[in-house]
């Protein structure tokens, strides 16, 4: 935790140079760690596969790469502009509360209230 809240910027790579057609399992993956270093503000630039497109909008609240000079300019672009860096770590921070437990829950009790109703009314 400490970690990512010194961090400026959060790489990650997990599926880099994976075919995803021969081993998807290596690729498609959620990703928690780039949720929990958005909610410590920093701002993630993320492979482009798997599950990580989904937790980092592209330019909003992090930033998505497909080759390791795309990697580059976007961390590049990152540290040369702080005001950049500051509104996306907010909005990063933000984004990972879609994340949280308690969002979870919530999204877990939505999807089931209506079949335990469903049960109580039969049984």
């Amino acid at each position: 935790e400490d970690l990512y809240r010194r961090a400026s910027i959060y790489w990650h790579a997990a599926g880099w140079g994976i075919d995803p057609e021969q081993k998807p399992a290596e690729v498609e993956h959620f990703g928690i760690t780039i949720a929990e270093a958005m909610g410590r503000g920093a701002v993630p630039v993320v492979l482009d596969a798997g599950g990580m497109p989904e937790v980092v909008e592209d330019g909003v609240s992090g930033m998505v790469w497909d080759s390791l000079d795309g990697l580059g300019a976007k961390t590049r672009e990152l540290a040369a502009d702080p005001r950049l860096r500051e509104r996306m770590a907010a909005a990063a921070r933000e984004r990972s509360l879609r994340f949280s437990r308690p969002e979870f829950a919530r999204r877990i009790v939505a999807v089931a209230r209506p079949y335990v109703e469903q049960l109580a009314a039969v049984g």
